[in-house]
């Protein structure tokens, strides 16, 4: 009983930024939950400069990954 996508059934992987998005909202969320006074500005520029380098073009990794530990440590 897993998911069914064009007919596969089971797990599949998926990229992208629809994919990050949810990521990203989620962290943006945990930052404003930690921080509510936080401008939009400084919230974006945590999350970039706590983002791990995974050594690849900025056009495939942007920033980098998401690393939430990193980004409470910071702010707290």
């Amino acid at each position: 009983n897993g998911l069914i996508c064009n007919g596969y059934t089971g797990n599949i992987f998926k990229s992208g930024t629809s994919m990050a998005v949810p990521h990203v909202v989620g962290a943006i969320a945990l930052i404003k939950q930690l921080k509510p006074d936080l401008p939009a500005a400084e919230v974006k520029s945590i999350i970039k400069d706590n983002a791990l380098d995974l050594s690849l073009n900025e056009k495939v990794q942007g920033a980098g990954m998401l690393d939430l530990r990193r980004i409470v440590d910071t702010i707290l």
